[in-house]
């Protein structure tokens, strides 16, 4: 995502006053400061990177369509179809290689999409998991 905005290394996260505040009270009372959230154990407090620009978040379309030029848009890489739902990935061995759509107006047929390069999962926080778990990706006991 970095660079496809132009930056090299992921920039410090912009963080709203109140976030620097609570931060600040933080460290004061003795909450060590922690620079990495992920890295198991997540000991202390801080703010985690996110996919923001000049305090707003970047979406998957402001990444990989937004700012691509028209020639760079008409390139066939990306199809959009609107008013419909994914249903599930489509696997070849452990492999994505697609994607099941329906109509938002229909039921049925399952349409499926096949990928030539590669598969991007850009749902958001509930639907990503859900798609996953519905292609057989995940913890074992939630399958």
């Amino acid at each position: 995502m970095e660079k496809s905005i132009g930056i090299g290394d992921l920039l410090p996260p912009e963080l709203h006053p109140a976030t620097q505040e609570f931060l600040a009270l933080a460290a004061k009372i003795g909450f060590l400061p922690s620079l990495e959230l992920f890295i198991e154990p997540a000991i202390g407090v801080g703010s985690y990177m996110r996919c923001q620009w000049n305090g707003r978040r970047r979406s998957a379309w402001d990444l990989w369509i937004k700012g691509k030029s028209e020639a760079d848009r008409r390139e066939p890489c990306i199809q959009l179809i609107p008013n419909a739902s994914v249903q599930h990935l489509v696997m070849k061995r452990r492999t994505v290689v697609g994607v099941a759509i329906t109509a938002d107006d229909q039921t049925e047929p399952t349409t499926i999409l096949s990928a030539s390069k590669g598969v991007i999962v850009c749902a958001g926080a509930i639907q990503s998991p859900r798609l996953l778990l519905a292609s057989g990706i995940g913890d074992a006991n939630e399958l």
